[in-house]
């Protein structure tokens, strides 16, 4: 007796179900760098009140405190952690929600963004060679020059006016940061094997207030700033806000939505792909600033933020081949 070959209807149906979570982890990255884009422009008005260690603790304390009360609520059962989950979610709290925004804020301190956004975005390609040389993944040559053309274009939209500036301890930060970029991802690739999003973002951030609790000790927070308005940016043509309000609101919608969203990206997506489609996020971020806080962009910055898309819609066109998915970049 032979075996007969699968129906059409079925291939197609395994076919349809693979596209529609491609399409959903891609519309979760997207939108995950678009909120985060937006978050970035209203604390930047914060940030005229409070240091970024400060606005940090804030943040990071405040979504902590929202996503586990949603965890207790309705994900309690994945709050029971063993002696082996620890280290994971230890490294993944430290990693993404400390470590990465350290180097980056002082690598920008030293050194040009353009020269910083190109190192730290050059973190889906580490993630690729890790996944060449640790899971020996086949590499499609089409990635990797898909990451290229769109680490040019993210260049291109941070090019200084003034010249470029290098520091050597800037740089070594640029790097820490890439590094610590890649690692996240694939930590929380792991992390999403056990635990929904949610819940894996939660316990990051809780690790994340401590630590920042322990760089920004509470007792030095201005308390007093809370209570002052503050103006947002003149087109949203809102009123001023204490920002005991504005904070709340920015970590909501700006840090715990696309969190989630970011996270089941990973989930969808694999790392490779999810780290790559976020290279999209310092391109909203300069066209949000250019719309919100009236920064002009040079038509040298509006090419490489073009070239950029150029290189992420190469990544997700019709011709990436579909059996390479989750594995590397599908």
């Amino acid at each position: 007796m032979t075996n007969s070959p699968p129906e059409p209807s079925a291939l197609f149906g395994s076919i349809l179900s693979l596209d529609r979570n491609s399409v959903f982890g891609v519309a979760c990255i997207i939108g995950a760098a678009l909120l985060y884009s937006l978050g970035s422009v209203l604390t930047k008005t914060l940030l005229q009140h409070f240091s970024v260690a400060e606005m940090a603790l804030a943040r990071t304390a405040v979504t902590c405190v929202f996503l586990m009360l949603l965890t207790a609520i309705f994900y309690a059962r994945y709050l029971k952690l063993t002696a082996c989950d620890l280290p994971l979610i230890i490294a993944y709290g430290i990693v993404a929600m400390v470590l990465s925004p350290f180097m980056f804020f002082s690598a920008i301190e030293m050194v040009s963004v353009g020269v910083v956004l190109i190192i730290s975005y050059s973190a889906p390609i580490l993630i690729v060679l890790w996944m060449r040389i640790v899971r020996k993944v086949r590499i499609v040559p089409t990635v990797l020059t898909g990451m290229a053309v769109s680490l040019v274009g993210l260049g291109l939209v941070a090019f200084p006016s003034g010249g470029i500036a290098i520091d050597g301890l800037g740089l070594a930060y640029a790097c820490g940061g890439a590094v610590a970029m890649a690692a996240f991802f694939l930590i929380a690739e792991r992390q999403l094997q056990l635990r929904p999003p949610i819940v894996v973002s939660g316990l990051g951030y809780l690790v994340g207030t401590l630590c920042w609790l322990l760089l920004v000790p509470v007792w030095n927070f201005p308390f007093e700033l809370l209570l002052q308005p503050m103006a947002l940016p003149v087109p949203l043509h809102l009123p001023e806000f204490p920002s005991l309000y504005l904070i709340p609101a920015i970590a909501i919608v700006c840090t715990v939505t696309p969190g989630i969203l970011w996270l089941s990206g990973v989930k969808y997506l694999g790392p490779a792909r999810a780290s790559s489609l976020s290279m999209i996020e310092p391109v909203f971020s300069a066209a949000i600033a250019w719309m919100l806080l009236h920064e002009a962009l040079s038509p040298i910055q509006i090419t490489g933020g073009a070239i950029a898309l150029i290189g992420l819609v190469y990544l997700e066109g019709p011709w990436r081949k579909p059996v390479l998915s989750k594995a590397l970049i599908t």
